[in-house]
């Protein structure tokens, strides 16, 4: 009977074996997944981070636009309010002066 005792001690052993070997490599995998879910994450969060400076930069070139029309539309109102003051004062088109 002593074969019978070894033969069952090495599958014991060998089962043992397998299961460690295993149990590592579960380990190893779940890690790998693990971080490739971080890299994804990262990756994504990049993405948006990208996403939003092209939109800060998009949105600053369009606000220097806005902002050179807004002095433009400015200076154009001074140029009307002071042409209006002036119709008003008569010295535009009417008289320069009520004692001509």
């Amino acid at each position: 009977m002593p074969i019978f005792e070894i033969a069952l001690g090495c599958i014991s052993g060998g089962v043992a074996i397998c299961g460690f070997v295993w149990k590592v490599h579960n380990n190893m995998i779940k890690k790998q997944i693990d971080h490739e879910k971080r890299l994804s994450t990262i990756e994504h969060n990049n993405d948006i981070q990208n996403i939003q400076l092209e939109n800060l930069k998009t949105n600053h070139i369009n606000l220097d636009a806005r902002m050179a029309r807004l002095e433009d539309n400015v200076t154009d109102l001074k140029i009307t309010s002071a042409e209006i003051l002036q119709i008003l004062k008569g010295g535009f088109y009417g008289k320069a002066n009520k004692n001509t």
